[in-house]
């Protein structure tokens, strides 16, 4: 049975209705390793009054001389194409993992709406349908109540379709008591009576690690229960054991060894099918059939066990074995059912899950009727030379001019011959080329190919479709940083405006954050919220009551706006700055520079009407969790923002005697400096300071008045 593996998510959440997520892997190992290093920032030269320029800062190779394979401390990928986007598509955009208990969507919601949110992503999963009538969802009322709730803030739903293997399908959980010792490695052990007629034979087990009823009872004769895998404890003593009575059993492979339809997959399918059919017409019932969309599955990483029977049987008998790959399956017949027009779900946007931590999926290979790759771009705090991730110990690593830096040994490892010492700890990681599994081949439109299969916005679908990219989970997690407390949130609130803007603008159509209420680290608005009594529209704009993501992700929504127009087309043709100031130090060669804060200056355009742009603009540091400030006193949560730096960006596209400009801040909530100094024809050179968040440079080059 061919069965596709690659990493998923979960969130765990009290049975809510309305389901949130959990964050698991991402593209990469995600591992948060070691502590923040604590140093200011580096400078390479003094001011001296100099002007350093970096002329043509877009360039396709930044993206081009990354072939699959290789990586870059130096290449930049992002900045290989240069997009205005509609001030419309950020908004659009913003999303967060709703996971909350069900007397808390409403208020949560209504903050959310209030600062600007309108999108949510929350779990039903297939667990959550009645075990005796598995058509029917067994908390139908709750789900509609929570449906209602979103609905009336004006918050649409990303709604996760999933089976997590603790709890896959319609179950009864019960435990079963074992009357005689059983050791390692047994295939029958001995039950007593009452719990002898509990068992359904191939669908009761015992629960096994993460595995609900991961030991499938098959065969029953009298008391004596065999096993569909041998005991893998070293030994089993009589007493009570946890169990679990699945409605339906773990996925066969989808056709017999002869090439037939398998009987034991159709079963399960169609199980699914009907599971996706109740959820998605209870949907369409509280909120239109185009007022949701949804997404098919929620990493493979972790807890799929479900999709591969051989993680229940050992061996696998022979009528579960066979040919085709359970995933494609399952997303084909599941956009096949949502979009069949008896489903009354014409409007339904349905994201590929299975994608969520894998490179390798190309938008030609979706199935008709599905919408959108999905992506959970997670990175912990990598410190390099040392922590190299281990899928990329055999890439190829690239210099800033784009030739080898290094060799391969006899033994086919890549062996570099200068690695910078930095620490890697930013949103927008899998923008960089730091690792070879970057998300811009998936955005950008340059096509390119991974294993021979194309990628890129441009390649259509199966039904012809252009794709969408999905980030449907992402977050910093400060674990092994050293930040803690208000540190940590402020981070934490810096991320998510640098990640909404950095991925929208690379040309994601939504950015789903990981997640509203804390789980371990995670938690994006405050505890105080959640447990004060104020209204959550009227808290929305509080720090003291959301904590500070909330307000300021308010005020870059607000400051941005809404506009639909996309005609004209900003260009950044050159920064320069005076302090000459660095990210990591090189080794003074054309291969190995040093990576100047210039390097990584972003301009991120969005078109708010035919005259008027906010442009995203913040210098995109390796580590949110360096110390950048150290003479600021312990406490401060400053320490950790870059002081304002001081550049000129020349920007091409305006009309130049008449455009104006201002700069605002919105994480601070406060204006900062910026004018023009220099006008030709359609360019202006602007001299502003920034710093390691987002400010928004406001442009506008219509007649004075307008």
């Amino acid at each position: 049975m061919n069965v596709t593996h690659s990493p998923r998510v979960r969130i765990p959440v009290p049975r809510s209705p309305l389901r949130p997520l959990r964050p698991r892997r991402s593209l990469g190992a995600l591992a948060l390793l070691a502590v923040a290093t604590v140093a200011a920032p580096v400078a390479s030269a003094a001011d001296d009054g100099e002007w350093h320029v970096l002329d043509r800062p877009i360039a396709t190779h930044q993206q081009t001389a990354l072939a699959f394979g290789d990586r870059s401390h130096w290449l930049q990928p992002w900045r290989a194409y240069q997009d205005t986007r509609p001030a419309s598509s950020l908004a659009d955009a913003a999303a967060i993992n709703l996971n909350v208990a069900p007397a808390e969507i409403a208020r949560t919601a209504q903050a959310l709406a209030a600062a600007g949110v309108r999108r949510v992503r929350v779990e039903i999963g297939w667990d959550q349908m009645s075990y005796d009538d598995p058509s029917t969802l067994a908390t139908s009322a709750h789900v509609d109540e929570g449906l209602q709730a979103l609905k009336d803030a004006g918050v649409r739903p990303l709604i996760l379709l999933n089976a997590s293997e603790n709890s896959p399908t319609p179950n009864r959980r019960d435990r079963l008591t074992v009357t005689k010792v059983a050791w390692l490695g047994a295939r029958q052990v001995t039950l007593d009576a009452a719990s002898a007629a509990k068992v359904v034979p191939g669908r009761t087990g015992f629960d096994a690690g993460t595995l609900a009823g991961g030991l499938i009872i098959t065969k029953l004769v009298g008391t004596t229960a065999t096993l569909s895998q041998p005991l893998p404890l070293t030994v089993i003593l009589p007493g009570s054991y946890g169990a679990s009575t699945l409605r339906y059993s773990p996925f066969a492979a989808p056709r017999t060894t002869t090439g037939a339809p398998n009987p034991l997959f159709e079963e399960t399918m169609e199980g699914w099918l009907r599971y996706v059919r109740a959820v998605t017409r209870t949907a369409a019932d509280v909120l239109g059939g185009s007022g949701f969309d949804v997404e098919v599955w929620n990493e493979l990483s972790t807890r799929s066990g479900f999709l591969d029977a051989s993680r229940y049987f050992n061996p696998l008998p022979a009528e579960w074995r066979g040919t085709g790959d359970v995933t494609e399956q399952l997303l084909a017949r599941t956009a096949a059912a949502i979009r069949d027009p008896a489903n009354g779900t014409p409007g339904v946007g349905i994201g590929n899950g299975f994608a969520n931590q894998t490179p390798f999926a190309s938008p030609a290979d979706l199935p008709p009727g599905v919408t959108a790759l999905d992506k959970h771009p997670y990175k912990g705090l990598l410190r390099f030379p040392n922590q190299l991730p281990t899928s990329d110990r055999n890439v190829r690593t690239l210099g800033a001019d784009g030739s080898p830096l290094g060799k391969r040994a006899a033994n086919g490892q890549w062996q570099t011959s200068f690695n910078p010492t930095y620490d890697a700890f930013l949103p927008e990681y899998y923008l960089t080329g730091i690792q070879t599994e970057h998300l811009v081949r998936d955005l950008s439109p340059i096509s390119s190919t991974i294993s021979g299969r194309p990628h890129g916005r441009t390649v259509r679908t199966q039904d012809g479709r252009l794709p969408q990219v999905w980030i449907t989970e992402t977050g910093m997690d400060p674990t092994g940083t050293g930040l803690t407390g208000d540190a940590a949130t402020r981070m934490q609130a810096k991320a998510t405006l640098r990640g909404l803007v950095a991925y929208v603008a690379a040309g994601a159509d939504l950015v789903s954050f990981y997640t509203a209420k804390a789980d371990r680290t995670w938690g994006l608005i405050s505890d105080a919220f959640f447990s004060s009594t104020s209204p959550g529209a009227d808290a929305a704009d509080d720090p003291s009551v959301v904590g500070p993501m909330l307000p300021a992700l308010g005020r870059l929504l607000r400051t941005v706006g809404r506009g639909t127009t996309a005609d004209r087309r900003l260009e950044l043709r050159s920064i320069a700055d005076q302090h000459d100031r660095i990210q990591f130090a090189g080794n003074g060669t054309p291969q190995a520079p040093d990576l100047h804060d210039r390097d990584v200056v972003t301009f991120f355009p969005f078109q708010q009407d035919e005259h008027r742009f906010s442009v995203a603009t913040y210098v995109m540091t390796r580590s949110l969790a360096q110390v950048q400030q150290p003479d600021l006193p312990e406490g401060d949560v400053r320490r950790y923002d870059l002081a304002p730096e001081t550049f000129r960006l020349r920007i091409g596209g305006v009309a130049a005697a008449r455009t104006r400009v201002s700069l605002y801040d919105p994480l601070t909530d406060e204006s900062a400096p910026a004018s023009i100094v220099e006008r030709s024809g359609d360019a202006v050179v602007v001299e502003l300071a920034l710093t390691d968040a987002p400010r928004l440079l406001q442009v506008d080059d219509g007649p004075t008045g307008d």
